[in-house]
């Protein structure tokens, strides 16, 4: 069984939010799973229980400055998706440092032209998305781009169609659960700013006993998405994030 993790961006331990974690959990984070972490699609040589693929959301600039060196120092590869139109902005990637990336040995791939809810768009203008991004990334690499991600983890079966039918193979989702090599749809476990040591290190214990949890978490989330609208669940996790600290 193979597990993929997700993260956002990488901080100094002072600088997190929520959707960040710090420089010291991430180190924690590789050496703990270095060990049974493999490039996205390796036949599990290893004959772990459990492998683990690490990725990485949006396209900040840490990921050149901070994940890459960390990952090759282990030996590590990593999947970068990236937004085509934020390269080269604030705390962004630039075009070099995407290709600089590519060629140490990490994955690049789609995570949408603009970074928008693909449910939020009509069936053209998310076609028009998906491929200008896949085009524009491939323009600037030149490597066939694959993968995908959905932006805020949003999608339904008419946008999964999409994402195969602008040529991508693989879409990844937020999801918790595992995957195997055949499977086209690939779950993903967050790791963010609230996570501790001993609550990263409980997640490794439980994908490798078979006992991965927060599907109940994902399902509350993506039900309050939906009822409340994207905006108003921003304002509403803002919020309760403010009296929780």
């Amino acid at each position: 069984m193979n597990v993929a993790l997700t993260i956002h961006r990488i901080q100094k331990d002072n600088l997190i939010d929520y959707e960040d974690i710090s420089t010291s959990i991430f180190s924690f984070l590789i050496n703990r799973i270095k060990k049974s972490c493999i490039a996205f699609g390796e036949p599990n040589k290893l004959n772990q229980d459990v492998s683990w693929v690490l990725t990485f959301d949006d396209g900040f600039s840490s990921d050149y400055e901070i994940a890459l060196p960390l990952l090759k120092e282990k030996g590590l590869s990593a999947i970068f998706f990236i937004v085509p139109s934020y390269i080269g902005k604030k705390n962004n990637l630039t075009w070099e440092q995407v290709r600089a990336l590519s060629e140490n040995g990490m994955e690049i791939g789609s995570h949408s032209y603009n970074h928008i809810d693909m449910l939020s768009i009509s069936g053209q203008k998310r076609r028009n998305e998906l491929s200008e991004s896949r085009k524009i990334i491939e323009d600037n690499i030149s490597k066939r781009i694959k993968l995908f991600s959905f932006p805020y983890g949003r999608y339904d079966n008419d946008v999964i169609n999409d994402v195969f039918q602008t040529g991508y193979e693989y879409c990844f989702i937020s999801k918790p659960d595992y995957y195997t090599f055949s499977d086209k749809i690939i779950p993903r476990i967050s790791i963010n700013g609230q996570m501790t040591y001993q609550g990263i290190n409980k997640i490794i214990n439980n994908c490798e006993t078979n006992n991965i949890s927060g599907q109940l978490t994902y399902k509350i989330k993506n039900l309050t998405k939906y009822c409340l609208g994207m905006n108003n669940y921003w304002r509403l996790r803002d919020y309760l994030l403010k009296i929780n600290n």
